[in-house]
């Protein structure tokens, strides 16, 4: 396994995506879930976790779902809030079932998978407002799990990580502590789509930039401020030490240099690893790629633990 078998899954796709163009065929919200939930199949077998709690958080009269991953539950074990990717359109608790297994297991955390609300139907904050939520609520949604709700670590992949860093960058803090540090892993982080790599990676790489456009106009239903909304332009006084994980071969990999710098220039902690051959989403295709996908959860568990230790 390894980058034979990744350069035969991009032609598979690209042969898919060349025969939709021929047939017509329009982009959608349901075909876009079903082209997710497809990728899922290729992320490996299901580890155990020793417990697994699925709860629905009541706001302002809606439900907001949420999945609780504990490593050890005899442990008082600090936090990971995970955020979803797919683009705020696609992705679910249980689409991101195995990667928020395979990450708790590496950081040895209780880990809390956010199922919020997605676009088009619930545009532009409707998603960003749930992970906020559940983030200020922390106590409420870890009632009766034994867990450290004051040491918190906020994660997100591609679209999720647009919420953690936007919720960094706003300083919410969990209970009464700031946030012990961020994960983003090919994150989205600029609504504008400044940076080089849209261009040069636009096309042949899985994601295209075509499709990340539609993403966000899908989401910014009301003309919007994207600069504004984008991390990359936010302050950074209330940004944890960080952690950034991209892939070379993605239209997104200049969001996340470029942020990368935009903290280190401010003075926050920044470790960047990029992965060389890699494409979005590679966490995904752990089937064809074992040995970089083991190798990016190891850099975030470890990443974690640092974070999170206690003298």
């Amino acid at each position: 396994m390894g980058l034979n078998e990744l350069s035969a899954f991009l032609e598979k796709c690209n042969a898919f995506i060349k025969k939709q163009e021929q047939d017509g065929t329009k982009p959608s919200p349901a075909l876009a879930r079903k082209a997710l939930d497809a990728l899922a199949s290729y992320a490996g077998e299901s580890p155990e976790i020793a417990l697994t709690v699925d709860r629905n958080i009541e706001a302002d009269g809606r439900v907001i779902p949420v999945r609780i991953y504990h490593f050890s539950p005899e442990k008082k074990l600090p936090v990971m809030l995970f955020l979803h990717g797919g683009g705020h359109m696609c992705g679910s608790i249980d689409t991101y079932d195995v990667l928020c297994r395979k990450m708790c297991l590496s950081a040895e955390c209780v880990l809390v998978s956010v199922d919020y609300r997605l676009a088009p139907e619930f545009p532009y904050p409707a998603g960003l407002d749930d992970s906020r939520e559940i983030l200020c609520r922390l106590n409420e949604v870890l009632e009766g799990i034994n867990a450290d709700h004051e040491v918190v670590v906020i994660a997100g992949d591609s679209g999720g990580g647009t919420f953690a860093a936007t919720l960094s960058s706003e300083g919410i803090v969990a209970g009464t502590s700031p946030l012990a540090g961020q994960i983003l892993i090919y994150a989205s982080l600029d609504y504008t789509k400044s940076s080089n790599s849209y261009n040069k990676y636009s096309k042949g790489y899985f994601l295209e930039t075509e499709r990340v456009s539609w993403y966000f106009e899908n989401y910014f239903k009301n003309n919007e401020d994207r600069v504004k909304a984008s991390p990359l332009f936010m302050p950074t006084d209330t940004v944890p030490p960080t952690l950034i994980i991209s892939a070379e071969y993605d239209p997104l990999v200049g969001d996340s240099m470029k942020y990368g710098f935009h903290l280190a220039g401010t003075g926050v902690h920044v470790e960047y690893v990029e992965y060389p051959e890699m494409i979005h989403a590679f966490l995904f295709l752990e089937t064809l790629i074992p040995e970089i996908a083991e190798d990016a959860y190891a850099k975030a568990g470890d990443f974690f633990k640092r974070m999170t230790s206690r003298p």
